[in-house]
This record gives C-alpha cells, structure tokens and sequence, in this order.
C-alpha cells in the first residue's frame, strides 16, 4: 500500500492517558478537541489511526472505525473527510480507543497503546497533542473473558459511572478524569513508518431485529451476574423457551425494535433472583455492535447479558450455545450494568450473527427494551446477477452473495 511521509503528521503526536506503554491491557481511552469554525467547506480531510482500534464521533454522530488490519512497522492509517459532520461555531472531536495489550489471531502487539490524527479545517490544526483532553474511560471493566483463544475479550461496561446524557465520549468536560495526555512524537517505536489503508472504510448503517423467536425465566445464582464470562452461567441454568407471550408488547417502526415486559411473576430473593432472556433475530446473517436502550425502575445494579448465535435448535425457540470450556473456548457476548431509569450503551466491538439473546438478572419490575445494531461492513458493489427457474439455484446465489458480504470486513474472516 502506499506509504504515508512522516513529514504528513509533522505537529502531531500519539497520545495515551498514562505512559504509551502502560496499561494497556484490555483499557480504554476516551479523547475529544473543542473548537470553533467561522464557516465549513466541503473537505475537512483528516488521518486518523490508533493501535489497537478506535471509533470516532463528530458532534455526537458516529463516523467511522479503524485502523485496517496491519503491522506496526507500516501501521495502517485512515484519511477521513469529516467535513459532512461539522457544522458553524463549536465542534467536537470524540474518540475511544480500545487497546487490546495483548497478542491475538488477528492482531500482534507492539507493547504500547496510542491515538494519532492529524489534519488543519479551517487555518485550524487539530492534531492530537496537549490541546487534547483524554481519560481512562470509566465504566469498562478490566478483567474480562475473551472472546475465543483467537480473539479479543468480552465488553463488561458500568453505566453507573456516567451520565444518560453521554451518548457518545467525550461529551461531558466537566466529568471526572479529564486531563493533558501523555504525548510522544511520531517515529517512536515500534511505529516506524505510516500507510494508506488498502481497503476503503467499512459502511455502517443502523438495522432492527425481524422478529422476537422466543423468551424464557429462570431462578439463578446471585453469582450470575459476577461471572467475568457472561457465557457461563447461561449454558447451566434452566432455560425454558417459549413462545413470546401475550402479555409481552413488541413495538415496532421503522426506527426503532422495542419489547415491553411486565413485572415478573416470580420473586428474586437474596441469593436466587430472577432472570429473563430474550431471542431477538435479525432475519440474515449481519455483522455489527449492539446497542441496547433498556428503561424501568428499580434497574440500578441489574445487569443485561448479550450473547450471539448462528442459529436455534430443532424446537426453533432455544439459541445454539455451547459451553465456554468446548470448540476454543467461544463466548461472544458483552455485558451492561443497568443504571436506574434509561440506561443506552453501544457496544465498541462487533460481532457476525443472527440471533441476539438479551439477558436481564436482578430486575423483577417492568421494564422495555430497544435493540439496534451498527452494522459493519465492506461497501461491496454487486455487478454480477444470476436468476434462475430453480429456486434452490437462486437461493444458493442469494446465500453466497450474503455470505460474501458478511465475510469481508477489513480482511476476509470466516
């Protein structure tokens, strides 16, 4: 791929909230820049890259996620116009980088963790530097499990600690934790050299679920909701599945995919509350991160388990998942702490499925939830068409088609 000159990021810095080299493990950093635009043009181009992987908000709205797959001796970096995204008088650049801190399947570390743009809009340079503000982003949870022995790890995030306001990073200065990054010169190891990513920025675009297949109840242990693998518990407690019932309201629009679920029948007690799952599925295979929107009473401390599935059992009601110990210790699936009122979260990192279960612990009241997913994918452009008198040709072509798109992210995955 072609190479990005050094000289391209010449008053830019990486910047990390401790020492780049520091906890790295798993962590999570949140970064934003205010300023101030006379007026806005029709290009604002910036670069942008992180090690391990960021996400990037404008005024609130998502932009993008990167970097592209790569090494850090020719680290891939993302050339982004954001000039559709900003507007006249004040602007917000928001980042969270998460770095992995440790050696994946996809992915080799290099020992430290940073953020890096660089770019002027308007006569204005807004490269990572002093001028940033970042933070350890409060609320994600360090010790986790991991996805698989070949991935990353399980998202556990408090929204205890900030508030429903924030509905993207950075959006609250006068939270805690603020402060001047910890900033080293571009060159430092073991970023050497800059390139061009060689695959054009993932699309996103928000879907709803198709249909609710199926809920169930359940008496657990209160040491459900500890478990640093949401996975775990699940696979041994007493699922019955069931058809959605009647006194559960699924509303849904064009924009929103929401279920209303009365107050539970049974009781939690101390050391056997209850727990409610759901099976939300989306009709195809799609890639992408959650984001859930849960409202009620009573819900501070109560946990909502997601875990994702390929497909159902035979009865068509209970998810297909196997316990974390067999086939590479697979446990895909986040958790968010619940605080009272509405609690919204978006997942940072994604996954490809079909069915979604939603697992409420520790909430006996009323409650509704909206699901919603990001979805990422390659901007594929079919040129070809097949169309046959066989329907089974023709579903073999729409299968492969969807199975072709789903598969292409930054790199091929299977």
């Amino acid at each position: 791929m072609p190479a990005i000159p050094l000289s391209e990021f010449k008053t830019a810095q990486w910047i990390w909230y401790d020492r780049l080299d520091w906890n790295v493990y798993n962590a999570y950093m949140e970064a934003y820049l205010d300023f101030d635009l006379p007026s806005v043009s029709d290009r604002a181009d910036i670069l942008i890259t992180a090690d391990s992987r960021y996400r990037l908000w404008i005024n609130g709205q998502s932009v993008c996620r990167g970097p592209a797959r790569g090494y850090q001796d020719q680290w891939p970096v993302d050339s982004v116009n954001i000039a559709p995204y900003l507007r006249t008088g004040k602007n917000r650049l928001s980042v969270i980088v998460h770095s992995y801190g440790i050696e994946l399947y996809y992915y080799v570390h290099g020992s430290r963790a940073g953020l890096l743009i660089a770019g002027e809009i308007g006569g204005l340079d807004i490269s990572t530097g002093k001028q940033w503000r970042v933070r350890r982003a409060p609320g994600y949870k360090l010790v986790t499990a991991r996805l698989s022995l070949q991935q990353g790890f399980q998202e556990h995030f408090d929204s205890r600690t900030r508030k429903m306001d924030e509905d993207a990073p950075g959006l609250d200065p006068a939270a805690d934790g603020w402060r001047a990054p910890h900033c080293e010169p571009v060159g430092v190891m073991p970023w050497h050299a800059f390139e061009t990513r060689d695959v054009p920025l993932l699309k996103e675009e928000i879907v709803l679920p198709q249909s609710l297949a199926s809920t169930a109840e359940t008496r657990t242990l209160a040491v459900a909701s500890q478990s640093e693998n949401v996975l775990a518990p699940f696979v041994d407690e007493p699922w019955k599945w069931r058809r959605p019932a009647d006194e559960l309201i699924i509303v849904k629009s064009e924009n929103e995919f929401r279920i209303q679920v009365p107050e539970s029948k049974k009781k939690s007690t101390k050391k056997k509350p209850v727990a409610r799952a759901f099976v939300f599925d989306f009709g195809t295979e799609v890639v992408g991160s959650a984001i859930l929107d849960i409202a009620g009473t009573g819900l501070s401390g109560a946990t909502a388990d997601i875990l994702v599935t390929e497909g159902l059992q035979p009865d068509g009601l209970t998810p297909v998942l196997l316990r974390p110990e067999e086939h590479c210790r697979v446990s895909m699936g986040g958790r968010l702490i619940l605080s009272d009122g509405r609690t919204r979260h978006e997942f940072f990192h994604y996954f490809g499925f079909r069915y979604l279960v939603l697992i409420i612990r520790d909430a006996d009241g009323a409650f509704d939830a909206g699901i919603q997913l990001r979805t990422v994918d390659y901007d594929l452009d079919i040129r070809a068409a097949f169309q046959s008198s066989d329907e089974r040709l023709n579903g073999i072509w729409s299968i492969s088609e969807r199975t072709q798109r789903a598969c292409m992210q930054d790199a091929y995955v299977d």
